[in-house]
């Protein structure tokens, strides 16, 4: 059985300076989409369902004040969230887990 995972994804368009038009897919190196995730102040994660653990670039560990080094589950996160709308988020994930 295959594992499933959520993760987030970006639309990132690439504006040349200089003349203004976007850039064609092409033309995406990782360091320019790295830099439009960076100025644009996105966290890529990745949420593993299975095993309830996720995987988060540096960016996601700092908006979410959680220490890298940590092995991360739902509640871990879920702790932080606001609680009027944790139990709202608590069903949504529920949900995806089907359980």
């Amino acid at each position: 059985m295959e594992a499933a995972s959520i993760a987030c994804s970006v639309r990132v368009k690439c504006v040349n300076q200089r003349s203004g038009p976007a850039l064609p897919f092409s033309h995406w190196t990782p360091d320019s989409l790295r830099r439009a995730i960076q100025a644009a102040g996105v966290a890529l994660w990745s949420w593993n369902i299975e095993e309830d653990t996720f995987v988060m670039d540096e960016q996601g560990f700092e908006m979410w004040a959680v220490e890298p080094t940590q092995d991360l589950m739902f509640e871990d996160l879920s702790a932080r969230i606001h609680p009027a709308d944790r139990d709202r988020v608590r069903a949504a994930f529920t949900a995806t887990r089907g359980n």
